[in-house]
């Protein structure tokens, strides 16, 4: 009991940190005397000069800023340890911290992305529309309407095996542009029997995780994560999330989710531009559903990424016009629509001070002050014709005209 207490407080009593210490002293090499010494002298470093007999003897407890110092420290000798031991295991270390950068459970496919030998003949896609349609046609010949109340046992036989492989191919999922590389359970289990990677079995397959404090810890040593491992595997994760929304059949909650996922990893990655590409195709959808809270936050996020002189800073301040006018707030619109020309004018951009005009057109249409909104459309005509956009040109004269309908 005394010695567990001991640890406890060595442990700053953080349960990771007794994960760490527990795997380590269960590994079959370490020592509980010599991890404990290792743990005075790195939090007595981290104390500052204090002894650490003394601070141990007067603190009957851990309070929160105390217990953090001390598990720090603690988790600089205990994760190097069991770090360690994962050298021995070529490439276990490499799939430790790709796996880490993920924020939730994933599959064997995003384990591939990070560690796996890159080859474009591996990928498998299946064609789910092309399979579903020579389903249709199959049933249509056998006499058989397609409902939710078929059951594949009235079905005949021969119609089944007809349908077998069509149904195999609906059913099957994708296969990534990687394969596996040698030693990769190995590598998995090393990480594994070290406590530094959490596999579950569910009923979707293996997941994977690695837990947030490790995580954390591996990004700290690794460094900054513009730097090349940490960078690297970040891009790595987004180009999965990615790869999900094109390759998986699922609904499109599912690729917001998955899109969200790469914008993270893009940002971490310090790829801002990619981030925001990624932003504009989850803002589609978040319009679409009404979801104009999350909208406005992801860009307001974005633009506050954005260097001032970045090309697509007035297309995100338009955007928020756009999100304020359809919410009802005239108002503000009018202010984002205004900060947005005043950038596209300052640029010389005038394609984009032509739709801006029309916007703030179809504002003040929407406001009932028709001869404004005429205004605003005939400023974005004139610009048009003088870049001979012949379809935009139509799309203002069309404007011009319902409003001299009403």
């Amino acid at each position: 009991e005394r010695e567990l207490e001991h640890v406890w407080r060595l442990a700053g009593g953080h349960p990771r940190s007794l994960e760490y210490l527990d795997a380590l002293l269960s590994g079959g090499t370490a020592r509980y005397r010599d991890v404990t010494a290792r743990l005075d002298k790195a939090i007595s470093d981290r104390l500052h000069g204090t002894d650490r007999q003394e601070w141990l003897a007067a603190h009957s407890g851990l309070d929160a800023a105390l217990a953090e110092t001390v598990s720090l420290a603690a988790d600089e000798v205990l994760l190097q340890e069991l770090l360690a031991r994962l050298r021995p295991v070529p490439g276990a270390e490499d799939l430790l911290l790709g796996v880490s950068v993920y924020r939730e459970p994933v599959d064997l496919d995003a384990v591939l992305f990070q560690v796996g030998q890159h080859d474009p003949t591996a990928e498998h896609i299946p064609d789910r529309e092309a399979a579903a349609q020579r389903i249709a046609q199959i049933l249509a010949g056998a006499g058989i309407t397609l409902s939710k109340s078929l059951d594949v046992a009235d079905i005949p036989a021969h119609v089944r095996t007809e349908l077998a492989p069509y149904m195999a191919e609906v059913h099957k999922p994708p296969i990534p542009p990687f394969r596996p590389p040698s030693g990769l359970r190995d590598q998995i289990a090393a990480c594994q029997a070290v406590s530094l990677l959490t596999l579950n079995d569910t009923t979707a397959g293996l997941r994977l995780f690695v837990h947030r404090w490790t995580a954390t810890e591996l990004a700290t040593r690794t460094g900054r994560t513009q730097d090349p491992p940490l960078g690297q595997a970040h891009r790595n994760a987004a180009a999965y999330w990615q790869w999900r929304v094109r390759a998986w059949a699922q609904d499109a909650a599912a690729a917001v989710h998955d899109r969200l996922e790469a914008r993270y990893h893009l940002l971490a990655a310090g790829d801002i531009r990619g981030a925001g590409e990624v932003t504009e195709r989850i803002c589609d959808q978040l319009h679409t559903w009404g979801a104009f809270d999350q909208e406005a936050s992801l860009i307001d996020d974005t633009i506050s990424r954005l260097p001032p002189d970045s090309p697509r800073l007035s297309a995100w301040i338009h955007q928020l016009g756009i999100l304020a006018q359809d919410r009802g707030n005239y108002d503000a619109a009018t202010r984002q629509y205004q900060r947005a020309l005043d950038i596209k004018a300052q640029r010389g951009d005038q394609a984009g001070t032509a739709s801006t005009y029309h916007q703030l057109g179809t504002l003040a249409q929407a406001r009932g002050d028709y001869d404004e909104a005429a205004r605003q459309y005939q400023r974005s005509l004139d610009i048009i014709e003088r870049l001979g956009n012949q379809a935009d040109m139509a799309v203002v004269y069309h404007e011009l005209g319902i409003l001299a309908q009403i």
